[in-house]
């Protein structure tokens, strides 16, 4: 009897033994399963740029000759309260005719610096700057600090011109300096004047003219030195010019065809994509672990 007993019981803590083993084994398995599970990408946030540029950034001018403007323009700033700056361009070819506050710093009240642009059309350069009159206050944001408008010289050459901004300063209510990120200078290309106007070209005269210059000579009245009669000129029918219709052909443009990208769906709670849960599949293994150590322990108790 005693033999007996002390068989189950060696029977009983042999299974227990064998069940935590297996139970150990499994929570080894499934810290493995989730260290290599992929990380959800986590959203990083936008940083902000602060940035003083050129607009447009390119410009086609066709004729010299032709006015032009551009804007100076500042972005994401924050509590901005005053701006400065100096934009040079080639003097040889284009002046400023004007320089105009842009509407950013006044949509947050009355300002100062309007009238009292610095141009200097000699050197190829233009200052300007605008300020609040409040103080302390400023204005978050993007728009256009001055508007600069340009007149060319007909008689310059063509080609492609600089527009540079330097000495870019600006300042926030409280008077501390906002640093500038990022200067984007301009283009303007200017085409070349206008086509000269076509010349009429004079007839040379045989034995002499009827004294006008620059003119075709009228031989109808001028008698040769030799007695050769000579043919008078007939007069052609000059053929009217007949306007062409050009009809364009269309061309066909390849449109692109949008492909589909597989994206991860995200949860309801974090935004996180979706992943396979080894959890369901962990305890899954776990229960079918136990009923084959409960099995195991009945059949040995059967014994």
């Amino acid at each position: 009897m005693g033999r007996t007993t002390n068989k189950k019981n060696t029977s009983f803590k042999n299974v227990i033994a064998l069940t935590l083993t297996i139970v150990a084994l499994w929570l080894f398995l499934a810290s493995i399963t989730t260290n290599t599970t992929v990380a959800a990408e986590t959203p990083t946030a936008a940083v902000t740029v602060v940035t003083v540029k050129v607009d447009p950034s390119t410009q086609v001018v066709v004729t010299a000759g032709t006015p032009f403007s551009v804007d100076v323009i500042v972005e994401n700033v924050t509590e901005m309260g005053a701006g400065q700056a100096t934009l040079h361009f080639e003097p040889n070819t284009m002046s400023v005719s004007q320089v105009t506050e842009g509407d950013f710093l006044k949509s947050a009240g009355t300002t100062l610096g309007a009238g009292l642009e610095n141009i200097n059309n000699a050197n190829g350069r233009v200052t300007f700057f605008y300020c609040l009159t409040k103080q302390g206050s400023g204005i978050t944001g993007s728009g256009t600090l001055a508007t600069v408008s340009f007149t060319t010289d007909p008689s310059s050459a063509s080609g492609m011109f600089n527009l540079s901004l330097t000495d870019t300063m600006l300042v926030n209510g409280t008077g501390s300096l906002i640093p500038v990120d990022t200067i984007a200078n301009g283009t303007c290309t200017i085409g070349g004047g206008p086509p000269p106007e076509p010349t009429p070209t004079t007839a040379p005269s045989s034995g002499g003219g009827d004294g006008n210059d620059g003119g075709i000579s009228d031989t109808s009245g001028v008698q040769p030195q030799n007695n050769t009669p000579e043919p008078e000129p007939t007069s052609s029918p000059t053929p009217k010019p007949t306007s062409t219709v050009v009809t364009p052909t269309p061309t066909s443009t390849p449109t692109s065809t949008p492909t589909v990208t597989a994206s991860a769906t995200p949860s309801k709670e974090g935004g996180a994509p979706e992943t396979e849960s080894e959890e369901v599949v962990g305890f899954g293994t776990l229960v079918v672990t136990v009923a084959l150590a409960v099995t195991y322990f009945v059949i040995k108790r059967r014994r």
